[in-house]
């Protein structure tokens, strides 16, 4: 599963509940865009490519103090694929190894990025006498972006409407992957993406909208069930137990830096919210981190949205999605 990054979760639930700043605004947008493009790239490569191919998506390695960061890694033969994803638009043009936008010349290298993680990543095989090439591809998922490439580079560069023949190709010359240790070398050296630096004060929390809010339209605007909770909105339904817990994951992701508490849920729902159900629920799915008297129970935060919280028991989650059926009253 392709998990957005955890700042993009925290302003994404931030923007949701109150008002970014200037930079942060910014910040979301670029995150949500480059996110966009990232699963739009999987959707290709779901229906180009029909070959088992090894695929990792969002790693994130670490070496010899070095740490990079990888979109996709695709392996095939004797040939790692690391592929980086850029959802640019407007005109990019690359000569005498710099990097101009609609012809202003551009702080960074795009392609550094990327020779850095191939030679990290070719350094880290041999050191464990991992004989396995190393590629590099640059992807420019947008169509609205013109890229012209005036340098010669030992990157495959791609723009939206080459995508397709480079996934053909790369099916149609499918090899298996030698089982050489190549896998579990790279899970060996596999780190958690990095959380947010950014921290949600108290004064700020509190300023944010309470309570449950509609999966389909946003709205907060919420009716209670004796199963589900219904959006007045748009009329879509939600489970309520998974409606809540969904909530205080959103809590958790906000306030990722504590641990959960009672007292700052309820706060976090607010009047129109059945305490005695919120307590079922946090002892239902959240583990005890430790008792500080019946009042004061803390849960472990993961610190982020609910389908990477309980990924491992969405099955339960899934089963009750009958209960939207069932009689309300």
């Amino acid at each position: 599963m392709r998990k957005k990054s955890h700042q993009l979760q925290w302003l994404e639930e931030m923007n949701q509940r109150g008002e970014l700043t200037k930079e942060e605004a910014n910040i979301y947008q670029r995150l949500k865009l480059g996110y966009k493009g990232e699963v739009n790239f999987d959707k290709l490569c779901s229906y180009f490519l029909d070959k088992p191919f090894p695929m990792i998506d969002d790693v994130t390695l670490s070496y010899q103090e070095n740490i990079l960061q990888m979109d996709k890694i695709i392996v095939n033969d004797h040939t790692i694929t690391l592929i980086d994803i850029k959802n640019y638009h407007g005109q990019y043009t690359y000569v005498n190894n710099a990097w101009y936008a609609q012809q202003k010349l551009l702080p960074h290298n795009i392609y550094e990025q990327l020779r850095r993680a191939k030679r990290i990543t070719k350094r880290l095989l041999d050191d464990f006498h991992i004989n396995m090439k190393v590629e590099g591809v640059l992807i420019f998922i947008n169509p609205q972006s013109e890229i012209t490439i005036k340098d010669e580079v030992a990157e495959t560069t791609l723009t939206y409407e080459k995508i397709p023949l480079w996934l053909m190709n790369l099916n149609e010359n499918y090899r298996k992957c030698p089982a050489n240790g190549w896998d579990t070398v790279i899970q060996n050296h596999t780190i958690p993406s990095y959380q947010t630096d950014y921290i949600c004060s108290e004064k700020r929390l509190a300023q944010l909208k309470k309570g449950i809010h509609c999966q389909n339209c946003g709205s907060f605007d919420m009716i209670q069930g004796r199963y589900t909770i219904n959006c007045a909105s748009c009329g879509s339904n939600e489970p309520k137990d998974t409606a809540y817990t969904r909530t205080i994951c959103k809590y958790g992701t906000i306030m990722h830096h504590y641990p959960l508490k009672n007292k700052a849920i309820l706060q976090f729902f607010g009047d129109n919210y059945n305490k005695i159900y919120i307590r079922k629920i946090l002892k239902k799915h959240f583990i005890p981190q430790k008792n500080i008297g019946k009042k004061n129970i803390q849960y472990t935060n993961k610190g982020c949205l609910f389908e990477y919280w309980f990924e491992d028991s969405l099955d339960y989650f899934q089963k009750i999605e009958q209960r939207k059926l069932w009689n309300n009253n």
